[in-house]
């Protein structure tokens, strides 16, 4: 469980956030094997969108891509700029 923070996300309970080193560098070792639907995103900082989730694109400083439930691979942003790739799998 993570603790309470003004800066997380409210309405995602499931996105978990993680400090940027000296050289503000992140990397994260994601294992979504065998997973139907998955998403994986980043965001700037300070990020505008908390406590208004809804917002969440790229005008805003999010970025993302995933796997949805037709199984398409998908780059989110802003609605009218998501796109998707079809598995070669």
């Amino acid at each position: 469980m993570v603790s309470y923070s003004t800066r997380r996300f409210r309405c995602y309970p499931a996105i978990l956030g993680s400090e940027g080193d000296s050289l503000d560098r992140q990397y994260w070792d994601v294992n979504a094997e065998h997973k139907f639907e998955w998403l994986l995103g980043v965001c700037r900082e300070p990020f505008p969108g908390h406590g208004n989730d809804e917002r969440l694109s790229v005008q805003d400083g999010l970025w993302g891509v995933g796997l949805n439930d037709l199984a398409n691979y998908v780059a989110l942003g802003h609605e009218k700029n998501q796109s998707s790739v079809q598995s070669s799998t």
